[in-house]
């Protein structure tokens, strides 16, 4: 029982969130200017910190119950696809804006990329390996 309340909930908190994000597109596309419209857009931006927050909780405790020889296949496959992307991304830089190569920008980018592919699946799985 209490597991289909949790799942309940959860369920509820995805729904709210893909409602919630159509009116923050809907204010901001229409450039509305109330006292609504800003309220609703600050209540989106915190309710978007808290899922992600549930979220990395979610993930980090589903890490937990892995194998170690998954973690580190994973950890691998985030490392190459980091450098890779990394690399790539400065090199696209260095060549067609070199006015504005930032390596920082670059790799700084393609972690959070290579973090969301390697780990995404992570957070929303029922039963690991």
């Amino acid at each position: 029982m209490k597991n289909i309340k949790s799942e309940n909930i959860i369920k509820l908190m995805y729904i709210v969130f893909i409602i919630w994000s159509v009116a923050t597109i809907v204010v901001i596309s229409k450039n509305i200017e109330s006292k609504s419209a800003i309220i609703i857009v600050i209540g989106y931006s915190v309710y978007l910190f808290v899922m992600v927050f549930y979220l990395i909780i979610k993930t980090l405790m589903n890490i937990r119950s892995l194998k170690l020889r998954e973690i580190r296949k994973r950890f691998i496959k985030f490392i190459v696809m980091a450098v890779i992307l990394g690399g790539t991304s400065c090199a696209i830089d260095y060549f067609f804006r070199p006015e504005k190569f930032d390596s920082f920008r670059s790799f700084s980018i393609s972690i959070s990329l290579t973090l969301g592919i390697c780990f995404f699946d992570i957070a929303f799985k029922k039963k690991l390996n």
